[in-house]
């Protein structure tokens, strides 16, 4: 058998006459950049995901860079990442002349949690992106308390958290600003880069759509110095046919991460809060001696990831420029490998992942 880590086929397939059609009528009326679509994808997006003032653009990373750029900081300002995600969290406050702080992760939620956020604050903090990472959601109660008392800028990224929640509150309510992306291999993907940006204030809103288009909302009317981040029509028109079924795909990732929970013996497994419903964009295993690890599946032909082989503070843009050590997420990166999980696994697929894992483990002891 072989198994593939995603195949975004089998949930696209179903959908390829849709697609043909929202192509075909784009081609047909011109409409490349703007258009009704797009106001329809945020609107739909803001009730789906239950957001608000949501405003979509190019990709996740200049979703961050919007955010950073609403609340205006100073070349002297800190904003405190997770080191454990990818780059594009962390650059994007270089971009706006700030400087990120690298923060360590749980060992369990594999997330920041409170403490890790804590042990970076200094007075000059400004704002804090936190990363909701494979789709898990920290502790959320105190982080937000924390901040608030200290008038912190919360930044949720969630680009891997599509439809996640605490408390039954989904992913992207709990800061000033909250972040998506929708690349081809999200829970929610494009056929190409998109991304949106939900913010609680929308005067900020309005800012930020001014700033993803030249800094204008009316031709020629250039109000603030802004760039071009755009979703275009066609983005815009293949999202909206997904939206429908994201619930759907979401609880076939929980139905398959609840079988991997229950049935993988002796892999140490993310831990999820029981107020959180992590959506597994990503099921990470942690295990020691991943090469060989790796090579096993390579031979079973069981598809598999590592994500972010090199924490962020350890990239050599960042690297020369800091004497860090975050154990944990340096132990992340070391260990970590992603299983299969995407809409449209069968049962047996995952049957037969879960034995060979389960053997591998075994003639280990």
């Amino acid at each position: 058998m072989k198994v593939p880590y995603n195949d975004l086929k089998r949930a696209n397939q179903t959908l390829f006459p849709k697609f043909g059609e929202r192509f075909f009528d784009c081609l047909h009326n011109n409409k490349f950049i703007g258009g009704n679509e797009i106001l329809e994808f945020e609107d739909n997006f803001s009730k789906t995901f239950d957001v608000k003032n949501v405003v979509s653009c190019g990709n996740g990373t200049d979703a961050i860079l919007g955010a950073l750029r609403a609340i205006n900081l100073k070349p002297d300002d800190e904003v405190v990442v997770p080191s454990m995600t990818w780059i594009s969290s962390a650059e994007v406050v270089n971009l706006v002349g700030a400087k990120p702080v690298f923060c360590d992760v749980d060992e369990d939620t594999m997330v920041a949690e409170l403490k890790d956020i804590q042990a970076k604050i200094t007075d000059k903090t400004k704002a804090v992106i936190l990363v909701h990472l494979y789709g898990n959601m920290p502790f959320m109660t105190p982080i937000v308390e924390y901040l608030s008392e200290r008038g912190i800028t919360l930044i949720e990224d969630c680009a891997q958290a599509h439809l996640s929640s605490f408390n039954g509150i989904t992913a992207g309510n709990f800061g000033r600003f909250g972040t998506f992306s929708f690349y081809p291999g999200k829970n929610l993907g494009a056929m190409g880069d998109a991304g949106a940006i939900c913010a609680r204030d929308k005067f900020e809103a309005e800012y930020i759509r001014k700033f993803f288009n030249h800094g204008a909302l009316k031709k020629h009317e250039h109000e603030v110095i802004g760039t071009n981040s755009r979703m275009d029509t066609l983005q815009a028109s293949i999202l909206l046919e997904k939206l429908s079924h994201i619930r759907a795909w979401t609880s076939e990732r929980l139905k398959l991460a609840k079988v991997y929970q229950k049935e993988l013996r002796g892999f140490r497994t993310i831990k999820v809060h029981e107020d959180v419903m992590n959506s597994f964009h990503i099921f990470p295993i942690l295990i020691d001696g991943r090469a060989e690890f790796s090579q096993y599946l390579n031979e079973l032909n069981i598809g598999y990831n590592i994500n972010y082989p090199v924490p962020v503070h350890q990239q050599p843009c960042y690297k020369p420029h800091n004497n860090l050590t975050l154990p944990i997420a340096e132990q992340v990166a070391e260990q970590q490998v992603s299983l299969p999980i995407f809409p449209g696994m069968t049962e047996l697929e995952q049957e037969y992942v879960i034995d060979k894992l389960n053997r591998f483990k075994r003639s280990k002891k």
